[in-house]
């Protein structure tokens, strides 16, 4: 995506971006969620959080991304930025989750 993004108007620029992105990023759901399961005591609290985190992300980032388009003259180049946003947010957010759910 960030090749996307520096390269806009370049066709290949695009399609290696749409290729590493379903390859690296498709599964990033599923891996961020297992990995917390590993990392963290499986409680029912924990679980929700984790569930609430996935539900809210998944109606937040669609609705500020039309927000950020309606609002700047970006247009549609924020849909690039914010796929690449999204892909390094889950980042510290699960070494946040290990620190907060050691287990000794």
């Amino acid at each position: 995506m960030f090749a996307t993004a520096v390269f806009p108007g370049q066709p290949w620029a695009f399609w290696t971006g749409v290729a590493l992105y379903g390859l690296g990023n498709g599964p990033c759901v599923g891996y961020c969620y297992d990995l917390v399961n590993r990392m963290t005591v499986a409680t029912e609290e924990g679980m929700s959080i984790v569930m609430f985190g996935l539900n809210f992300g998944a109606s937040l980032v669609p609705y500020l991304t039309t927000v950020i388009w309606d609002y700047t003259s970006s247009g549609p180049g924020v849909l690039i930025w914010v796929t690449l946003l999204s892909m390094f947010i889950p980042m510290p957010l699960l070494v946040a989750a290990a620190m907060v759910g050691k287990v000794d």
